[in-house]
């Protein structure tokens, strides 16, 4: 009877390489979800800048119609018309509207300064005159479809490729 004895243990060079391409796949995995990720980055810069711009303008014109209301309540006041209540009332007003643009113009700095990370001086340009048209919400079922396509999934399982190769050596 012959007898014949057969190595059934992959050779250490085919799993090395069967690493090097899960190693490979995780790499260009990660390079797509940090793609996906600077896109998320930038719209929502983009969108919490144009925020705080409308807050700006929207505050702006709020103070000036109670500096306007102000001026009309002093000159109540001034005829006896009015207390001194109503005129403190609106400078109070108006200097919380003050600080409140303050607030705003930090807050709209610092979303144009994350913009800038990825666009550069092109993001100190003057944002489109309103929002873009976003597409509609696909439905639960198609999100649940996609989502084991997720570039962060991709990663996870080229990780966990590469682990079971590790393990295999």
């Amino acid at each position: 009877y012959p007898l014949s004895l057969h190595n059934a243990l992959p050779i250490s060079g085919e799993l090395r390489q069967a690493r090097r391409v899960a190693q490979a796949d995780g790499a260009e995995a990660r390079g797509v979800l940090r793609q996906s990720e600077i896109r998320r980055e930038v719209r929502e810069s983009w969108l919490d800048a144009f925020y705080w711009e409308q807050a700006g303008q929207l505050t702006s014109q709020r103070r000036d119609e109670l500096r306007q209301l102000g001026e009309i309540a002093l000159a109540t006041f001034a005829t006896g018309r009015s207390n001194a209540a109503d005129v403190i009332r609106v400078d109070l007003e108006t200097a919380v509207l003050d600080t409140r643009l303050v607030d705003i113009d930090r807050f709209a700095h610092h979303a144009r300064t994350r913009l800038a990370r990825y666009l550069g001086e092109a993001a100190h340009r003057p944002l489109a005159g309103g929002l873009p048209h976003l597409p509609a919400l696909p439905q639960a079922e198609a999100i649940e479809a996609v989502l084991a396509r997720h570039p962060s999934v991709a990663v996870q399982d080229a990780e966990i490729r590469a682990g079971e190769r590790e393990i295999d050596l």
